[in-house]
Order: C-alpha cells, then structure tokens, then sequence
C-alpha cells in the first residue's frame, strides 16, 4: 500500500546515475541518453540508448523502489533505419569518421579499409558507426560497404590479407593501372593469382585488382604474430616525420594517440582510441618525470595534474625510447628529449608529465 503513495525523490534520481556509471562511464564508447520523467508513482523513461542490459537494469531498479516504469519513449539501437545491414567496411584505404553527421564536423577517428564497423543508426546518408576499438562516430555512405548478417559473416569466412606495406596501390593488371591506394593495416579479400609474384585482390566496392604478393600477410598469421619491444620501437620509428592530424589514426597522419594505436595495430593489438582511454591499461611503472624504472616501449603520459582531489586530465602519449628520449605525434612524428641538458630537451613536456 505504501507503494500506491510513492513520490520521486533525490534517492531515485540517484538511480539513474548509478546506472550510467556501472554501464556507461565513457559515452564515447556507448550511447546513453535516457532522461526520467516522474508522474506521481509512474515513471516515463524517454532517450537513446544502445544498451539494453543497462535499461533493463534502470527499470529493474525503478520497479524495485515501487515505480510503475513505462519505456516506449526510449529508442534502443541498432535501429529499424538500418533495415537489414548491421555492419559495414571501408571501402577507401582510410575512412574518415566525424563527431558529428556532416563533412564540416570535426575528425573525430578514422577506420581503414576493410576493418568491420557496427552500426548504430541512420540519418540521412550518415551512419552512426562504432570500430573494433568501440569509438562511435558519424561515417558517410559513399564511404561504406553496407552487410547484412549473413554478409558479415560470408566476408568473415573469405581469405582475407593484411597490406603491410607503407604505401602501394592496387592495380588493374600487375603493373598496370593504378585502381585504388593503400596503407600499412588494410584489409582485404584476395586469392593467389597465376601471376607469380602478385595476388588478386577482392576490393569492397566489387572492383578486382592485382597487389604484389610481398606486401600481403594471411590475416591467420597477423592476428597470431609474436611481437616484442623492439619490434614494435621499429615501427614507430618507421614513420617519422609523418604529419600531426587531429583525429588522425592512419599511416599518413595521426594525432598522439592515433601514433601509438596505428603502431600497435600493425601487430593484431586493438588499443583505445584516445590518451585519456590507453592510460587505463597495464601496470603503473612510475610518476616521476625523471622516469626511474622506465624501459623502451613504456607509454608516457601527459597532460594537467587535477587540484582539489579531482581527477588528473591525460592530453597526450608518447613512447619511451630509452636515455630519457621520447618518439611521439606533436606537430610530427619526432623524438625529444626529457632530460635538461639534452639539446632536443622539450620542456612542456618534462613539466606536464604525469605517468608512466
């Protein structure tokens, strides 16, 4: 009977938070939008969201306090502007990915060409997409392979390549024609050719070229690769020079975290696409900016050291090179230095270090 008389109160509003935090602490990785709106003992819930484990622990909750819930106002995605396509693929060696619905927005993240997308929801010709490292972001349909499930699960099943090349292209014959360009971490579909030397190359928008047969790698063999340190201190160091982009993840342009996550991406790894995101992983070594017990290949962190007890604010990433040396994406792909008597000493950086 207590229930009949039930009013909403700070209590229940807290509810909503909880919720949000257990399930989506970080709204560039998952959407939710879910507003609460009391009408005496019943509660209307209204929003977006892309969880539904979360909004049915939201109303569990709800009902648990004696809440009648009601959530036909909440919009659960993937959605029916989708129709029947659940995922997509680049269909250009890198695919831009913006903050918001339109070319004008601000590069958020890039995708490159042939790694899966999951798709969210349509407005217009724009798809709101999540990558393999669970960023989302607006994509244009002229840039996408759109796939059903089964397609999804066809081109799963297709011999697939890793370009591990720098830059190249796919030809129309061997050596003939320039079809399309490509970076280091495409994918793509092939088959060996009765060309020696060069593979058939299956290219999302149904176009058939040729790629010489050094530069590809059997997907099996690239997911399961062995890798160490120095392997992977190569590779940052073979793309220096490259230039800074803002939302950049591709070998031709990368901002600081987009450095280190195409880097890794060489090897199979997936990290977070930003700073704030890849300082969650692994062990803490130190917070020193003299950096005891630091090795080649640790992550550095940067960035403003929260006051008041609030929460340190990580801008930028850097790799550790050894001798105090640092290779990162500021301007370009460079290496400085952290040490005073250094000549390349960068001394923003040495006074905003925060962890590595």
């Amino acid at each position: 009977l207590g229930s009949c008389n039930k009013t909403f109160d700070e209590k229940d509003s807290k509810i909503l938070a909880h919720i949000a935090s257990k399930y989506c602490p970080d709204q560039r990785v998952c959407i939710w939008n879910i507003e609460l709106n009391p009408q005496g003992r019943a509660i209307k819930l209204s929003g977006e969201t892309d969880l539904p484990e979360a909004l049915n622990a939201l109303k569990d909750s709800l009902k648990q306090d004696g809440f009648i819930v009601k959530d036909k106002q909440v919009i659960v995605y993937p959605d029916s502007s989708l129709g029947s396509y659940m995922y997509a693929v680049a269909i250009p060696s890198v695919l831009n990915i913006r903050s918001k619905p339109s070319f004008s927005s601000e590069l958020a993240t890039q995708s490159l060409m042939g790694w899966p997308l999951r798709l969210k929801f349509r407005i217009g010709d724009w798809y709101k997409v999540q990558t393999m490292d669970g960023y989302l972001g607006w994509a244009n349909k002229a840039a996408l392979q759109l796939l059903s499930q089964n397609e999804w699960q066809e081109f799963r099943d297709s011999k697939l390549y890793i370009f591990k090349g720098k830059d190249d292209f796919v030809f129309t014959t061997p050596n003939g024609k320039i079809l399309q360009d490509l970076v280091a971490g495409c994918l793509i579909k092939g088959n060996i050719s009765n060309h020696i030397g060069w593979h058939n190359a299956i290219l999302f928008n149904g176009l058939n070229g040729f790629v010489e047969s050094v530069h590809l790698v059997p997907f099996e063999e690239f997911s399961s690769q062995k890798t160490n340190q120095d392997m992977i201190l190569d590779q940052a160091r073979k793309w220096m020079g490259r230039p800074y982009l803002w939302g950049g993840t591709s070998p031709r342009a990368m901002d600081c975290s987009g450095y280190t996550k195409m880097i890794y991406h060489q090897f199979g790894y997936s990290l977070p696409r930003d700073a704030s995101q890849q300082v969650r992983l692994g062990d803490t070594v130190s917070t020193d900016a003299d950096l005891p017990g630091v090795l080649p290949g640790d992550f550095l962190f940067f960035g403003n050291k929260g006051q008041d007890g609030a929460n340190d604010k990580i801008t930028h990433v850097a790799l550790y090179l050894g001798k105090g040396r640092i290779i990162h994406s500021t301007g370009q792909v460079k290496i400085e230095s952290l040490r005073k008597d250094d000549p390349d000493f960068a001394p923003d950086r040495y006074q905003t270090f925060l962890i590595a």
